[in-house]
């Protein structure tokens, strides 16, 4: 029988503490959730449900309004990050900019510090456990999607074909199902608080660093910055473990455009990787 000493216990717990938190980075799940929340078997679809833009339009409504949403260029959002089921508890900052970038970095002691970004063009994402690296196709057509600043306005032309399913319950709320779909790709379904017509939930499968998994996001609690609302608690739920994303601090118009800056080992991979599409052309 093999033993373990305290330290060796030590660093295999905190391996799986950065693969676990690996893989929730590398599904974008610090930007757009995990976990599976089933539909309701008595879920309604009749003539009488709203046509998708409709629903888009409400919910554009209940944050502020379009003209308030253009009023902003850039956000930078701060908060805490829990996962009660490892006893883990971290800080990140979100940085976006019109009209497409985003950078994001958390600190998670016990995991280490991650960090993924975008900046209209190439995505990408660094951990210590995962070293740099350059999302693939189907990671990255999710994460543009998350990029669009404006993302709320132009909902409806992210897919290629949407429907509202049905009315259901979501987290204990009456909400329209709304069906997402991509030419190529698997359904995404949305979840718009029939009452109020916030965006409460999203549901998907997605790519992780430990395989696919169905995932959902959970907005809760929007609170109003400069005239825009914004859900301030994201909980996500992915391989029975939850995450519990609390926004604490909301800036406009103070991103500085080098924070979109690709890092010196990231321009590194873009520049063998084009090396490596030219001579495959060859």
């Amino acid at each position: 029988m093999m033993h373990c000493s305290t330290q060796d216990a030590s660093m295999v717990d905190q391996w799986r503490r950065r693969r676990f938190v690996t893989a929730l980075l590398a599904g974008g799940t610090v930007l757009a959730a995990a976990a599976t929340t089933a539909l309701h078997a008595d879920e309604q679809d009749d003539d009488s449900l709203p046509d998708p833009g409709t629903l888009v339009e409400r919910h554009v409504e209940a944050i502020g309004g379009e003209e308030a949403i253009k009023k902003h260029e850039s956000t930078t959002l701060r908060g805490t990050v829990e996962m009660p089921g490892m006893g883990m508890n971290g800080e990140m900052t979100i940085y976006a900019a019109q009209p497409d970038r985003l950078y994001s970095e958390m600190n998670m002691p016990g995991a280490g510090e991650f960090k993924q970004g975008y900046d209209g063009d190439v995505g990408w994402m660094t951990s210590q456990m995962t070293g740099p690296m350059l999302m693939e196709e189907e990671q990255l057509q999710e994460f543009r999607r998350q990029a669009d600043f404006y993302n709320d306005l132009n909902f409806l032309k992210h897919y290629d074909d949407i429907t509202v399913a049905g009315r259901t319950e979501f987290e204990n709320a009456d909400a329209y199902h709304v069906k997402a779909t991509l030419d190529d790709g698997e359904p995404v379904h949305y979840y718009f608080d029939a009452e109020d017509g916030f965006l409460i939930g999203r549901r998907a499968w997605q790519e992780t660093g430990m395989g696919r998994a169905e995932a959902t996001i959970i907005f809760e609690e929007y609170t109003e910055h400069d005239g825009v609302k914004i859900a301030t608690v994201i909980r996500n739920k992915m391989q029975g473990m939850e995450t519990i994303v609390n926004i604490t601090d909301v800036e406009f118009n103070t991103v500085d455009d080098s924070v979109f800056d690709l890092p010196d080992d990231i321009q590194r991979l873009v520049e063998r990787r084009r090396e490596q599409n030219t001579s495959d052309d060859n």
